[in-house]
C-alpha cells in the first residue's frame, strides 16, 4: 500500500468514526445571590479557546473562578475551576445563610458516533473559617435540544453532589457522583450549576475554595467496534490484493 493510500484510509477511517469537535461552541457564566447581586450572562462564542475568568462582587461575594470546556478526541469536557468564594461584609451584615448561583453552559458539543454516552460530575470543596452545614453543591445537566442559557439547567440531571462543612478550618474534600448514562441525536450541551451557602451569624467571614468537573465520554457499542474493525480489515484487504494485481 503507498504511503497516498495510506493517508486516505486513515482519513476515511476518522470520519467513518466521526473524530470531530465542534468549531462554533459557546460558553455561558452567570453568578447570582440571594442579596440580588446577579452578573447578567457572560458569554463567548465561536469556539477555542474557551474559557471565561471572572473575578468580581456578587451581592454578598467577593468571587474569582475560571470556566473552561473542551473537546477532546471522545471526550467533553465543562469545568468550573478554581473557585473562591469569601463572604463579605455585605453578606455578613445580611445575616442568615447567602446562597450564591454559579451556573456554567456549553453549547455545540459532539463526540463520536457510540450509544450511550457517559457522564461524570465530581466536586471538591475546601472550607475556612466556615461553621458547621457551609454547603456545597455541584449538579450537571446533559441538554440534547442543544439549547443557549436559559435555561442553563435543561436536559437530563446528573445525580447532585454536595459537600458539607463540618466547621473551623478543614478540608470536606471530594465527592464524585455516580455515572449517568445518556443518549443524543446530534448536538448537544453540558452545564453544571453550583451553589454555596454560608451561614453568616456571628460574624463569621467564611472561605470556600471549591472545582467542579463534568465529563462525558462516548461509550462505542461491541457491535459497531466490530463493524468498524472489518470494515477497516476489508479496506486494507483491497488495497494488497489491487497492488498484487497490478504488478502482476
Amino acid at each position: 500500500m503507498t504511503r497516498r493510500s495510506l493517508f486516505s484510509l486513515v482519513a476515511m477511517l476518522g470520519a467513518v468514526l466521526g473524530f470531530q469537535g465542534s468549531a462554533s461552541a459557546d460558553i455561558y457564566l452567570q453568578l447570582t445571590d440571594t442579596l440580588g447581586g446577579n452578573t447578567g450572562i457572560l458569554s463567548i462564542p465561536g469556539g477555542p479557546p474557551n474559557t471565561i475568568p471572572f473575578a468580581g462582587t456578587v451581592g454578598g461575594f467577593d468571587v474569582t473562578l475560571t470556566l473552561a470546556a473542551s473537546m477532546e478526541g471522545s471526550t467533553s469536557v465543562l469545568t468550573i475551576a478554581n473557585i473562591l468564594v469569601h463572604l463579605n461584609a455585605a453578606g455578613v451584615a445580611a445575616g442568615g445563610s447567602p446562597t450564591l448561583t454559579i451556573a456554567a453552559k456549553q453549547t455545540d458539543y459532539l463526540l463520536p458516533p457510540g450509544s450511550p454516552l457517559r457522564m461524570d460530575s465530581s466536586a471538591s470543596a475546601t472550607y475556612t473559617a466556615s461553621t458547621v452545614g457551609d454547603t456545597v453543591t455541584f449538579t450537571s445537566y446533559f441538554d440534547d435540544p442543544n439549547l443557549p442559557p436559559p435555561p442553563f439547567t435543561a436536559g437530563v440531571v446528573s445525580p447532585t453532589v454536595t459537600i458539607m462543612s463540618p466547621g473551623g478550618n478543614a478540608t470536606s474534600g471530594g465527592i464524585n457522583a455516580a455515572p449517568t448514562f445518556v443518549s443524543r441525536s446530534g448536538l448537544y450541551a453540558l452545564a453544571n450549576v453550583t451553589t454555596i451557602s454560608i451561614n453568616s451569624a456571628g460574624g463569621v467571614t467564611a472561605l470556600v475554595s471549591m472545582n467542579g468537573n463534568t465529563t462525558v465520554q462516548s461509550v462505542p457499542e461491541p457491535s459497531s467496534m466490530a463493524l468498524a474493525g472489518l470494515g477497516a480489515l476489508g479496506l486494507i484487504g483491497y488495497g494488497l490484493r489491487r497492488r498484487q494485481a497490478q504488478g502482476a
